[in-house]
């Protein structure tokens, strides 16, 4: 796999796992997870579709927003969320880039969320 610099317009990655007996951000399954996106999500998400990750269901968005950069300084910044639910835990990985950088690094965005694995 292609190793990315930081900085510039290198897209930046978040992984989160959530519990949701302890963590009301969290579904229990990805019906839940519909759910709670399209009665939270203001119209920002247009299409929640059908994937895998690791193997497992998930489902994928995308939003496009304005996100502070720095100091008093916006930048639209297009992401990428893909959502599974294994063993009752959440997890949850955001791929974000500014908008007009998003479609250089889309290859390997695709290769992250097809080798992603459990462990």
């Amino acid at each position: 796999m292609e190793v990315l610099q930081a900085g510039g317009d290198a897209p930046t990655v978040t992984i989160r796992v959530g519990d949701p007996k302890n963590d009301e951000s969290c579904a229990e399954d990805l019906a839940s997870w519909r759910a709670k996106l399209r009665s939270e999500s203001d119209s920002q998400i247009k299409e929640i579709n059908d994937t895998t990750l690791g193997g497992l269901p998930a489902i994928t968005f995308s939003t496009q927003e304005m996100a502070e950069v720095g100091p008093g300084q916006q930048s639209e910044v297009k992401s990428t969320i893909v959502i599974a639910v294994k063993d009752g835990l959440s997890t949850l990985i955001r791929w974000e880039a500014p908008t007009g950088a998003y479609r250089k690094f889309e290859r390997q965005m695709n290769q992250v969320f097809a080798e992603f694995a459990f462990i």
